[in-house]
């Protein structure tokens, strides 16, 4: 009876030791786990902060948009009652024209204006200036396709 009880004490000795290998296994494991743990945390709190940074600027960029659409608009306004101002179909320089002509010749010139001038598809006549903007916008927009072209832009 007393080899049996210590051939159990035996095994259960043994079956403790593989018990502790097995426990600190586990807390490697553990340690581990808990280190990657960490780390992705650091990560995601990075993802975070980046994501929050982001939005930030993204709400500058919106603010910078929204300022620049209102400066266009006011350079708008002020192109549109110059073109106004400079008259209802008629050209600053025709009648300019027209003027110095009557002055030189002394008599009356009627200034006709160019074909440009026709009614498009039902719409007003652009004035001389509105075609002076496109010609230029265009010329612009040209030459900044060209230079984006070119990879300098």
């Amino acid at each position: 009876s007393l080899v049996v009880k210590t051939i159990q004490l035996q095994a259960a000795f043994a079956t403790i030791q593989q018990d502790e290998v097995t426990i600190k296994q586990l807390r490697r494991e553990a340690k581990k786990a808990i280190s990657r743990a960490e780390m992705l945390a650091a990560k995601d709190k990075t993802a975070q902060q980046l994501i929050q940074d982001l939005q930030k600027e993204v709400e500058n960029l919106r603010v910078q948009v929204s300022s620049l659409k209102e400066e266009e608009n006011k350079k708008r306004r002020v192109v549109l009652s110059l073109d106004q101002e400079l008259g209802d179909g008629a050209s600053y320089h025709s009648n300019m024209s027209s003027s110095h002509a009557s002055k030189s010749q002394q008599r009356t010139t009627t200034t006709t204006l160019p074909a440009t001038h026709s009614p498009r598809n039902g719409h007003a006549p652009l004035t001389p200036f509105q075609e002076w903007k496109r010609a230029h916008m265009t010329a612009g927009i040209r030459s900044q396709q060209t230079a984006l072209g070119a990879g300098l832009g």
